[in-house]
């Protein structure tokens, strides 16, 4: 090895050095921005969602939803809990 390349060694791993910690930087501001997409996807799917169930929600009164007078009859409640399942289903509810 001459001395000119012994000179040079130390200086091409700090560059080596230099470059890697810069493509890990670069790749982590990547990723950084992916996952703030990602996010921003997420939240703007909840809000959809809970528009659409506020919509079914609202829309609801509308369809006369059958409603329980308190009666002590588990038959009366039976054919509540069944008339409001036909109903989310028609009303395409989740």
């Amino acid at each position: 090895m001459s001395h000119e390349d012994e000179t040079h060694s130390p200086m091409r791993g700090d560059l080596m050095k230099l470059m890697l910690l810069e493509l890990l930087q670069n790749q982590n501001e990547q990723i950084q921005r992916q996952n703030e997409q990602l996010q921003r996807m997420v939240e703007a799917r909840e809000r959809a969602l809970m528009e659409d169930n506020l919509h079914i929600f609202k829309k609801l009164p509308n369809h006369n939803p059958p409603t329980y007078d308190n009666a002590p009859n588990p038959k009366v409640f039976e054919n509540l809990i069944q008339g409001l399942e036909k109903l989310f289903n028609a009303l395409q509810c989740p």
